[in-house]
């Protein structure tokens, strides 16, 4: 549960309808097509017609008149991996294609290739996408299969054929340790997914996982005795990660306020948004001011909630480490206390040093024998165009973060 502030509430005020309307001439019955990331719908409809347009017209219309439309600023992270904001993720969508097809809605689409006709406010509407999906559950063993296969001519724009190798290299960016986009796939209980993530067969994860805890739980305060179940160096290691991961996330507050309220900036800062981008202390005092961690004076000196003053018409700017120390003192060191109210998405400051620190430290057991993990056992290829991916359990949501939009291999990766 996020606490609510004021500029949460103010920012109902912003959300106003925008409506494109176009003209276009016709002379006949034609059929009116939907299309969306990997969803396709149609319906029949009559139109009459409204203006005659040459052929010569028509044609110069198109090679040459860009559509222009109304948006909200982007971030311009327009990668399907790292879009981060509403906006971004429009443009991304429009270039990729999601294994996944849903209804009006929101139900499962299951055979989009061959393509099924759904029933929605009496109108009968068929549904066709790129890919059919099929689900296992298995209740003996408690573990979900899901079958995904996708047509044998779907292509990129560069003319390159989709195939299972794509979904795959996709599944595997959104599951690598170092991804550090807003994808979370990898809290999909894939089977052999934490053993990829953090190098560590499930025995040797159990066993720095207990000591994570261990350490966790002895406290920021406690001072390291030879008896203690783990290492020095892996206790000031353990401390270092839990700041680390506090500071990203207090960066991910900043780079969110950047990215969705700079039309706040000068209502309560008093800086305007173009000198705000110029500056990495401006960013970070617009983040601790629009998330409630200081105020800004009118004598521009910015107050955190410690006490603490920074004179920014002097050019006295806090950094991202000021920011993490107003969020420490508040919570009173307490990284869970403060991600349940604070944090700007579903990441967990102890669970992102939980992985960090099994990573760190799990390959270098002995057991490992210097290996590491190259699979994730639960994602297999079964042909061309088919792919299988393995759960733990039964999730019905899990389905929704496995139909990714499809990334190809050949332009972002090496075959």
């Amino acid at each position: 549960m996020r606490k609510t502030r004021p500029i949460k509430l103010l920012s109902v005020l912003l959300m106003l309808a925008m409506t494109v309307t176009l003209f276009a001439a016709c002379t006949e019955k034609e059929t009116t097509t939907t299309t969306t990331a990997g969803t396709t719908t149609t319906k029949a409809t009559t139109t009459t017609q409204a203006t005659t347009t040459t052929e010569a017209t028509t044609t110069r219309f198109r090679q040459s008149t860009p559509l222009v439309v109304g948006y909200s600023p982007f971030s311009e992270k327009f990668s399907p991996f790292f879009a981060d904001t509403a906006y971004d993720n429009d443009v991304a969508g429009m270039t990729a294609a999601g294994l996944l097809t849903t209804d009006r809605t929101g139900a499962i689409v299951y055979n989009a290739i061959e393509g099924e006709k759904l029933d929605y406010n009496g109108t009968e509407y068929e549904y066709k996408g790129i890919a059919n999906v099929k689900v296992d559950f298995n209740e003996s063993t408690n573990k979900t299969t899901y079958t995904w296969t996708i047509r044998d001519d779907v292509m990129f724009s560069d003319g390159e054929l989709m195939t299972a190798d794509d979904i795959i290299f996709t599944y595997y960016v959104y599951s690598d340790p170092s991804y550090t986009g807003s994808t979370t796939l990898y809290s999909v209980p894939i089977l052999g997914m934490k053993d990829y993530r953090t190098q560590t067969t499930s025995e040797v994860y159990e066993k720095y996982d207990a000591m994570f805890d261990a350490i966790y739980e002895a406290g920021e305060d406690h001072v390291w005795a030879a008896g203690d179940a783990w290492t020095k160096e892996q206790q000031e290691s353990f401390w270092a990660m839990i700041k680390q991961a506090w500071i990203d996330d207090v960066q991910a507050i900043v780079n969110y306020v950047l990215a969705n309220y700079m039309g706040y900036a000068e209502q309560y800062t008093g800086f305007k948004p173009e000198d705000i981008n110029k500056e990495e202390g401006l960013k970070v005092m617009m983040g601790m001011v629009l998330w409630g961690f200081a105020e800004v004076g009118d004598d521009k000196v910015l107050t955190g909630v410690s006490g603490k003053t920074w004179n920014l018409a002097e050019k006295q700017y806090p950094t991202i480490e000021d920011y993490y120390n107003e969020t420490y003192t508040k919570y009173e060191g307490d990284p869970e206390a403060y991600w349940g109210v604070e944090a700007a998405d579903d990441t967990s400051v102890v669970d992102v040093a939980r992985s960090a620190f099994i990573g760190e430290w799990g390959p270098k057991d002995e057991a490992m024998g210097g290996k590491g993990v190259p699979n994730i056992a639960g994602i297999k290829k079964l042909s061309d165009t088919s792919v299988e991916v393995t759960v733990e359990g039964f999730d019905a949501t899990a389905i929704y973060s496995l139909g990714v939009s499809v990334s190809p291999l050949h332009y972002y990766g090496s075959e």
